[in-house]
């Protein structure tokens, strides 16, 4: 039996000898969180490399692609369509213009899907609204401070000077 799984949607497969697939795990919720084209390029960049197992499948539940625990396995050959053409990822790396080295593909890919500083302004949001939520965060933080202080006083009882006799 040889596990196969989708690094996107978690699906998880095991293939037998016989070509009998058993779903594991159904997976399909997920989606990418970069563009499906530039994410089916990296896995398919890092499987040619060894870095993760063959590709071996499209996942049926997200449309990426699925890697084989097996290395021994056949891996397919994949086609990443970008803008600028497509690229190829077979027994070697070909772009629209030819043949291409790993950080060569990786270059294009980042060019075609590039976002800029855009990106960062989507994060605008989040983090006003953390900065927003430190002020009654602390103004907690010191409230049960406060509270822990005056409770602790009232165990520990009034100090001495305080307790002592009174001489009229």
């Amino acid at each position: 039996m040889v596990d196969v799984r989708c690094g996107t949607c978690l699906r998880q497969e095991q293939w037998s000898e016989t070509g009998e697939v058993t779903v594991v795990a159904e997976g399909g919720h997920r989606r990418p969180a970069l563009d499906p084209q530039w994410q089916r390029g990296r896995t398919a960049l890092a499987s040619f490399v060894g870095e993760i197992g063959p590709v071996v499948a499209v996942c049926a539940g997200c449309g990426q692609l699925m890697v084989a625990s097996e290395t021994t396995r056949a891996r397919m050959p994949v086609r990443v369509d970008t803008p600028a053409g497509a690229l190829t990822v077979d027994e070697a790396i070909a772009g629209p213009n030819g043949p291409l080295s790993r950080d060569e593909a990786e270059a294009f890919l980042r060019k075609q899907y590039h976002e800029g500083w855009t990106a960062e302004l989507r994060q605008l949001p989040k983090f006003a609204l953390f900065f927003v939520l430190l002020g009654p965060l602390a103004m907690w933080l010191f409230g049960v401070m406060f509270v822990a202080s005056f409770l602790l006083s009232v165990y520990q009882g009034p100090a001495a000077p305080v307790s002592g006799p009174i001489n009229w």
